[in-house]
């Protein structure tokens, strides 16, 4: 008995540090033939896959449906116990973004929340300003900001900081003001490309979470003509210049890469440097 107890005690413990590890510009893009662990419960219907994504006519996205009935599955949310729940705070993640398409009637406002326990009246975070989801046959990308300026508490949860270490679900819902529950309706919503968007880290220019060559070739591409962050502006001068390099040389390595990384010893980051001047003086030249 104490053996089958601690075989369940260790499965657990590693379930948590499992999904405890969220990486910047992780996705959900449906294309492996499931759900991606995202349901509506045991009662409600389950979300489904279709095609006809953003990408064409055989990318895969998630349906969810709700019936407007008083009860399970009147409402529309579906929720992730899995992959999207874990710290949220040591990392620093900015943002989830998605893509969203409203395949209902009426006009919905999507929200993010964070949930303390998976209890139905359990406390957490929602989204303040709803993203406005017109009825129509386009998708529109939504930007949800992960910061507490931009989230409303439900339920007296703890500070923001705190909870957000380690929320135990994370839900996607149309409500009309904030809530966790979200409101009775019927309708359904296409979802898809959700996003985890890392707070930036100084030399990352291209978002992904780690310092690295594809940085330093995008300010490269854009010496003395980019102007964005994405081109390599990271002091946001407006031009790409020697002040930049300095800043991506400087950081180099810096975040936390997806895969496994040499980071430079200093020798070869030094040469990395001087290549990279030399390439700067024949742009120049």
């Amino acid at each position: 008995m104490r053996t089958a107890f601690t075989l369940v005690t260790i499965v657990l413990i590693l379930a948590g540090a499992a999904r405890a590890e969220l990486i910047g510009g992780q996705i959900d893009d449906f294309e492996g033939g499931t759900t991606e662990n995202w349901t509506n419960g045991f009662i409600a219907a389950d979300p489904v896959l279709e095609t006809g994504g953003p990408g064409g006519l055989s990318d895969h996205y998630m349906k969810v449906s709700a019936d407007g009935m008083v009860g399970a599955g009147g409402r529309l949310i579906v929720f992730n116990r899995s992959q999207w729940v874990g710290d949220y705070i040591t990392p620093g993640v900015a943002a989830i973004e998605m893509d969203l398409k409203n395949l209902g009637s009426a006009t919905l406002s999507m929200r993010i929340a964070f949930k303390q326990t998976t209890t139905q009246f359990s406390p957490g975070y929602v989204t303040t300003t709803g993203f406005s989801l017109p009825a129509g046959p386009d998708w529109l990308h939504a930007v949800f900001a992960v910061d507490a300026s931009a989230m409303t508490g439900i339920g007296l949860p703890p500070a923001f900081d705190t909870l957000m270490t380690a929320p135990v679900e994370m839900r996607i819902l149309h409500s009309a003001g904030p809530a966790l529950n979200g409101d009775v309706i019927a309708s359904q919503v296409a979802v898809d490309n959700i996003t985890l968007i890392p707070e930036p880290v100084i030399g990352d220019a291209n978002l992904s979470g780690f310092v690295d060559d594809d940085d330093l070739s995008l300010l490269l591409a854009n010496w003395n003509v980019g102007d964005e962050w994405g081109e390599g502006d990271f002091n946001e001068s407006g031009t790409v210049d020697d002040d930049d390099l300095s800043l991506l040389l400087a950081n180099w390595g810096a975040g936390s890469s997806p895969a496994p990384a040499a980071v430079p010893e200093p020798v070869s980051l030094l040469l990395l440097a001087l290549g990279g001047a030399a390439m700067l003086r024949q742009r120049r030249s």
